[in-house]
């Protein structure tokens, strides 16, 4: 842990909310990487003067992380999917209005003490909640008892949020005009959901209202003198038949005029028409010389019936053109006035219900409902602000944690972007994250040098999830895609995981030590299984060749003798193959040349063969880096988010058998093993008998057992050579 000190009059008391201009930072290592660390209220206060720098992200997304969504929602103010350093900064200043102190923040719980309120509206709010639910005595208050409050509140009639809905009338009447304001106007939804009218709706409706109350007593005097109902009446039978008595007159004077013309258009009817359109091609009556409509001679049928209204309505016989004009003239002015009437969605009521609806009495009652409803809105925003602060009394800490450092990750091995754990091949691990940008981590997750496992879970009746996990150690030759394993999420859920893409990275130094003499071992294998395959081809083609061939005759004196190898063959495979052994013979006469040295040149051989692996891979877990994950996800990484090779190891676990496993019983169909002990003794022997005949020994033996003095001892008894 090193301290940066900026000054020396930070005060002591870390409950204080006061500000003094300098404070002092500490910071903390962890997996490589530097971050500032919070342990006192007064470093959450002072975080507006911490360099942007020193944070470890500079936005984090509101969705895919391990927060309650409530809370990231009340953070995002400009509600952009996103927070930033901004709106965290805007929290803290927020909290300290309503806190005496913000020691609970450090200390993350799912309820508030009543003595750390400071705002007054919230102490009422939180006392009153308390006597509703039996628990006047209680000293502090939680987030289930808020969220309950709110609940009920939001179902209440008047609930405040200005919106009322039939239920908030207290008269049957009265919730029936709501209910035809709502079908005429729409409706602006309730807390509850409900469908309700709210200030602006009612404002709009009776201002409607008076409109139509205005243009109701605008209507003509010389109309006024007949009832309303029989006046809609009257002009609707006179409407009618008007274009038909319009007819019928301009036919009498055509009649007059061209004789010939008349006839013709009498006469036209269209060929094979049906009755009804013959018959409304002719006029009204037959047209007469006189020029008067008789209505107690013969009419059209189709008229009949609209004739009879109009003259009962008139109390007219007949009607020549002068009456006709008259009677005309007379319905002008109402008919000016009904062109008037104001189109604004009163339909559903008549002239008669708009009139009472201006006198007052409905209006005032329901702007009355509306206004109590609105006096609810204080309570609702001290129970939702109580709710907001114990929200961010449990989980504000976390996102500072995740936020302007990382050490619940580093530390502890819970990031709120870690999604769960995914099981797979013998391991488990726990960097695992949700994807929600395919696009973004195609491009971006290559950067991180990170041995990354992309999965398809599956879950019965729920929707499919991309999975990203990061594999930080074992080895990673044995996955590939198409295998499964098990994922669990942080809620406990287990997932159906299938790899759909690896993208392969060193995991660990061990499997980079052995990678090399795997692929020689993989090559070596492959070599065999090409040329085994090509000798059973072609050993089944010679076969094929052979039963198709009739069996020879006896072989005669004149049969060619078989063909012998060639002596320059011979000598040439002689020469290749005493090289070989030259060059063995040295390399293994150098070897024994080490002495003791010899493990040694073991170590320093397969050194060389290991070496550019373990360097590579070096290179490569040295600079694993999750920020460009993180950015895929919709993060602003600050800085790198190194994972070293200690820590990675710790973030997945391989399978071993504990110490208290017990005794192990034996396999009943295992394979038969091996007396390797004993051939481990005998390669040792033979090993130790070489050295000893090489006389490289004989330093550290005595003179009776050295190589060479057994040697010269049997030569001098040995009988002389003849």
């Amino acid at each position: 842990m090193s301290h940066l000190q900026k000054s020396s009059n930070t005060p002591n008391d870390s409950t204080s909310l006061s500000t003094p201009q300098n404070h002092s930072w500490s910071f903390f290592r962890a997996g490589g990487v530097i971050q500032v660390d919070l342990k006192t209220p007064q470093d959450i206060i002072h975080l507006k003067d911490l360099d942007r720098k020193h944070w470890m992200a500079l936005a984090i997304p509101t969705i895919g992380v391990n927060i309650d969504p409530r809370t990231m929602t009340l953070l995002d103010t400009d509600c952009d999917g996103q927070v930033r350093p901004p709106e965290i900064l805007q929290a803290i200043e927020w909290l300290k209005d309503r806190l005496h102190r913000l020691d609970p923040i450090l200390s993350p719980k799912e309820t508030i003490a009543l003595e750390d309120l400071k705002d007054p509206g919230l102490v009422t709010c939180a006392l009153r909640v308390l006597q509703d639910l039996g628990q006047s005595d209680a000293k502090e208050i939680k987030i289930e008892m808020v969220d309950q409050a709110i609940s009920d509140l939001k179902e209440a009639p008047l609930n405040g949020d200005g919106v009322i809905t039939p239920e908030s009338a207290p008269e049957p009447p009265v919730a029936t005009l709501i209910e035809k304001i709502i079908v005429a106007y729409g409706s602006v939804t309730d807390r509850s959901g409900k469908p309700g009218v709210s200030l602006e709706v009612y404002t709009k409706f009776f201002a409607a209202i008076e409109e139509r109350c205005g243009w109701i007593r605008s209507r003509p005097q010389t109309i006024l003198a007949v009832d309303e109902a029989d006046l809609t009446r009257s002009y609707a039978a006179f409407k009618s038949v008007e274009k038909a008595i319009d007819q019928y007159f301009i036919l009498c004077q055509l009649k007059s005029f061209d004789g010939i013309m008349f006839t013709k258009i009498m006469e036209r009817v269209p060929e094979g028409a049906p009755l009804e359109d013959a018959l409304a091609s002719k006029p009204l009556a037959q047209p007469q010389p006189s020029q008067i409509l008789d209505f107690s001679r013969p009419l059209n049928p189709l008229w009949t019936e609209a004739v009879k209204d109009f003259s009962s309505f008139h109390s007219i016989a007949t009607l020549d053109i002068n009456q006709w004009q008259a009677l005309k003239a007379a319905y002008q002015p109402y008919e000016l006035w009904l062109s008037q009437k104001p189109a604004n969605g009163l339909t559903l009521w008549s002239d008669q219900e708009c009139l009472e609806l201006s006198n007052g009495t409905y209006q005032t009652q329901i702007l009355d409902i509306i206004n109590l409803d609105l006096k609810k809105a204080a309570d609702y925003e001290n129970i939702v602000g109580l709710q907001k602060l114990i929200l961010f009394g449990r989980d504000f800490l976390k996102v500072l944690q995740n936020f302007v450092n990382f050490s619940d990750f580093y530390r502890f091995r819970n990031g709120i972007f870690q999604a769960g754990t995914l099981y797979l091949d013998g391991r488990s691990t726990d960097l695992c994250l949700e994807i929600h940008n395919p696009d973004r981590h195609t491009t971006l997750d290559i950067q991180s040098g990170a041995f990354l496992v992309y999965c398809d879970c599956t879950r019965a009746s729920a929707p499919k999830r991309s999975l990203l996990a990061v594999m930080t150690n074992g080895e990673g030759s044995q996955i590939t895609a198409g295998r499964a394993g098990v994922f669990y999420g942080r809620d406990g859920l287990d997932w159906t995981a299938v790899i759909t893409k690896v993208v392969a990275n060193p995991v660990s130094y061990r499997e980079a030590f052995f990678s090399p003499y795997r692929r020689i071992a993989r090559w070596i294998e492959e070599q065999i299984q090409k040329r085994m395959a090509a000798s059973d081809v072609t050993s089944a083609t010679e076969l094929a060749k052979v039963t198709t061939i009739l069996p020879s005759p006896a072989p005669t004196a004149s049969a060619a003798a078989p063909k012998k190898f060639d002596v320059g063959t011979i000598a040439a495979m002689g020469v290749a193959l005493g090289s070989l052994g030259t060059f063995f013979g040295m390399v293994i006469s150098r070897f024994f040349d080490l002495g003791l040295l010899m493990p040694f040149g073991i170590g320093g051989l397969c050194l060389m063969i290991s070496l550019p692996s373990v360097v590579l891979a070096w290179f490569k877990l040295k600079n694993r880096n999750l920020a460009p994950i993180l950015d895929a996800n919709g993060w602003a990484i600050n800085t790198r988010a190194i994972i070293n090779v200690p820590f990675a190891a710790s973030l997945t676990s391989l399978r071993q058998v504990p110490i208290t496993f017990g005794t192990v019983l034996p396999d009943p169909y295992a394979e038969k093993s091996r007396p390797w002990k004993f051939y481990w003794a005998i390669g040792g022997l033979a090993f130790i008998l070489a050295l000893w005949i090489s006389g490289y020994l004989d330093r550290f033996l005595p003179i009776s057992a050295r190589f060479s003095r057994v040697i010269h001892q049997e030569s001098a008894v040995a009988p002389p050579v003849k």
